[in-house]
């Protein structure tokens, strides 16, 4: 797959998205949008929000008993954290 590095076109679509998930009250695409949000600022290595909107996925996902959204959240923090813990063994502070 081709990264096209159009980030803030995708963000704003899932915005837009999220808006009108909220309307209908879905959850689940509410839950969809918060992940892929969290992928794309892991993407532009922004991990603190990364983790905030998986964080915000996974919450939605146990509530709503969502069993896949959260098997996909919790599989993307461990990535994050094992990206976190190479980037502090490569430039440890001293």
């Amino acid at each position: 797959m081709q990264n096209l590095g159009q980030y803030d076109t995708a963000m704003y679509y899932y915005q837009e998205s999220n808006l009108i998930a909220k309307q209908l009250g879905d959850q689940f695409l509410l839950a969809k949008n918060m992940l892929n949000m969290g992928n794309i600022y892991d993407l532009q290595g922004d991990f603190e929000k990364s983790i905030a909107h998986y964080l915000s996925s996974l919450e939605i996902c146990q509530k709503e008993n969502i069993k896949m959204g959260a098997f996909f959240n919790y599989i993307n923090l461990g990535d994050l954290d094992r990206k976190k813990e190479t980037l502090r063994k490569q430039f440890p502070i001293t």
